[in-house]
């Protein structure tokens, strides 16, 4: 749950940056939170699913 709580935190900063700002976040917008884990580097031709609760699923196919 940690990981949970982090991404939370930083968007509810995020927000109040914005809201500084006197613009707000909305429903919709996209917000790119960065990687807390490390990288892994991806030297060959692959197919990526991360499965995360409560989040759900994603998946990409990535081209080295």
């Amino acid at each position: 749950m940690e990981l949970i709580h982090t991404i939370s935190d930083s968007l509810q900063w995020l927000a109040g940056i914005v809201r500084g700002r006197g613009q707000a976040l909305e429903a919709g917008q996209l917000v790119l939170t960065g990687s807390i884990p490390r990288l892994l580097p991806i030297v060959t031709d692959c197919h990526l699913c991360v499965s995360t609760i409560p989040f759900g699923n994603v998946e990409a196919q990535v081209v080295a």
